[in-house]
This record gives structure tokens, sequence and C-alpha cells, in this order.
């Protein structure tokens, strides 16, 4: 009995340890008068792992509910110039299922990569066959950030939705 406790307690320790090793996202929504319109900002804040560098992959709270109707339009990058920052020219991409298509597709086609920066903030635009446009919510969106080598970077994506 007291080995199966010992081991137990070991698993919960080694288990919980296993859990805090991986990055961490926060979001936060807000609503801005915008030019006589509201606009829906998603603040997405993230501190990669302390270990390896990575950021979990993120997908929006009570997406598409809370946005059906509303069109993704401006993703701004900010980096954390005052701490640690992430590795210069790290990539994100924004996907979204589309209709019957079983792969999710990158919202912004491409225009994430090398665009999460240690040393400027930036302003990012989803995009159809490279060409800038807002595209509509109709599924759930998950924002996936590779590239970062930095243990602890600590950085945020505002995602802003016009109706």
């Amino acid at each position: 009995m007291k080995k199966i406790l010992i081991t137990l307690i070991i698993l919960t320790l080694v288990l919980t340890g296993t859990a805090y090793a991986a990055g961490t996202c926060t979001q936060t929504r807000s609503e801005q008068e915008y030019r006589g319109s509201i606009v829906r900002i998603v603040t997405i804040s993230c501190t990669a792992d302390a270990s390896d560098g990575s950021v979990p992959d993120v997908t929006l709270d009570r997406c598409p509910e809370v946005f059906a109707g509303w069109q993704l339009c401006q993703i701004n990058t900010i980096g954390d110039n005052a701490g640690t920052e992430v590795t210069e020219d790290s990539d994100f991409y924004i996907y979204q299922k589309a209709g019957g298509i079983t792969k999710a597709i990158d919202m912004l086609d491409g225009n994430g990569v090398d665009a999460l920066d240690n040393s400027a903030n930036r302003s990012i635009h989803p995009a159809i066959g490279g060409t800038a446009a807002c595209i509509p919510v109709i599924n759930a969106i998950t924002i996936s950030t590779s590239g970062n080598s930095v243990n602890s970077a600590t950085f945020k994506y505002e995602l802003i939705f016009t109706p």
C-alpha cells in the first residue's frame, strides 16, 4: 500500500511538472468604436515554454458563435520590447476550416511567415490569393506559432474583427 501511495505521489509530481513545461497563452476580448462602427479586438498574450521556447496553438474562445457575421481584417503582432523577446522573424499562421475541406487553410495566405519580430511591432492583413482581404468567420480559428527558440519569450497578437 505504501509503494502504491509513493508511486501515485511521484506520478502526480511528474505529470504536474510536465503540464507546466508547455508555454501559455491567454485571451481577452474587447469592443471599440472606430469610425462610427464597432470593432472586436481579441488580444492573445503568450509566454513561450521555459525549456524549449515552444508556443501552444490557440483556438479562439467561443468562435465562431461570438464572431458569426464578423470578418478578420487585421492582425497586429507586438513583441515584448522590454522583456524576453521572440526569435527574430518567427512565423505564425491563422487557420480556419472552410466548407467541406478537412484541412484548415491559412487565413493570412502566408503573410505571417517571418512576421513575428523581436525588434518591431507589425500589422498583418489576411489575404486571398495574395491580395489583402477581410475574411469572414465561419468556423473555429486557431493561431499557430513556430520558429521561436527563445525560452520564456513574451509577445502578443491583436486580432481585429469588423462586422
